[in-house]
């Protein structure tokens, strides 16, 4: 376990740890706007007009 622990607080360790949550958090967003096209057109306009404070939904870029 030391050896795991030995790479995670190296500076290569570090950076592969930014990555993954980079990649995970990229994924989730791209997973979330994927899953968003297959909701009705009217619960969507529903949804933007109940949440006017949420800048990507305010400016209309989902499709």
């Amino acid at each position: 376990m030391s050896a795991f622990f030995d790479f995670m607080l190296s500076p290569a360790g570090l950076a592969a740890y930014a990555a993954f949550w980079a990649f995970k958090l990229t994924l989730g967003a791209w997973l979330l706007r994927r899953a968003m096209r297959l909701v009705p057109v009217h619960v969507r306009e529903g949804w933007r007009s109940r949440m006017p404070g949420w800048r990507l939904l305010r400016r209309g870029r989902l499709p």
